[in-house]
């Protein structure tokens, strides 16, 4: 979680921010909370128990559109930047 936290999560939120995550146990672990809190400026809220799967129609619209976003970009930049052959590939 904390490599998370640093790579992907704390590179990209200015500001204070709110980080809504599951019950998941490492999600609840003290340390995780502190550290995003204290050292993210993040304030962290729970989904409770047994939620996740009431939300699970509108997580499936949304994430359907958001991977077809995520498709649609990965692909204009590999047209836009196409891989170099080079000779391992041509092993």
């Amino acid at each position: 979680m904390k490599e998370w936290i640093e790579k992907i999560w704390r590179p990209n939120v200015n500001g204070c921010q709110m980080l809504l995550l599951d019950s998941l146990k490492v999600h609840k672990m003290a340390s995780i909370r502190q550290y995003l809190e204290n050292d993210c400026a993040t304030q962290v809220q729970y989904i409770p128990p047994g939620v996740t799967g009431l939300s699970q129609p509108v997580d499936v619209g949304v994430m359907k559109s958001f991977k077809k976003k995520i498709q649609d970009l990965y692909v204009k930049h590999h047209i836009d930047h196409p891989f170099q052959p080079t000779l391992l590939r041509g092993v």
